[in-house]
């Protein structure tokens, strides 16, 4: 049975092709090489817009970020001018308050965790 039926196999897979199957296997090479070559092109260029977005997008963040320090040490110097420093007492209530609120706030999530 396995004689018969590779022999019969061999003969369709080695049968010459005919003009149109000739010419149908043409179309579908031509076809993928076109294919392959338009994925080419829009992968190249896809990645071109997103390198220069990228690029754009980092040298605004960085302007941005440049800004934000320099308001940063603006406002530090402003409230530094604006407000007196606490004493030493007040650092400590301050400290107090501040230690006696986490406890509480603590307290309040201790079952979420």
């Amino acid at each position: 049975f396995f004689d018969a039926y590779t022999s019969v196999k061999r003969e369709i897979l080695m049968k010459p092709l005919t003009p149109e199957q000739i010419r149908l296997w043409k179309i579908a090479a031509g076809v993928i090489a076109v294919g392959s070559g338009i994925k080419g092109v829009y992968y190249k260029i896809t990645r071109e817009i997103l390198v220069e977005t990228m690029e754009r997008n980092d040298k605004e963040a960085s302007r941005h970020l440049a800004d934000a320090r320099k308001y940063a040490i603006w406002a530090k110097k402003d409230r530094d001018g604006q407000v007196p420093q606490l004493t030493p007492e007040q650092s400590a209530q301050l400290r107090r308050h501040v230690l006696e609120e986490r406890s509480r706030r603590d307290a309040k999530f201790d079952g979420y965790a």
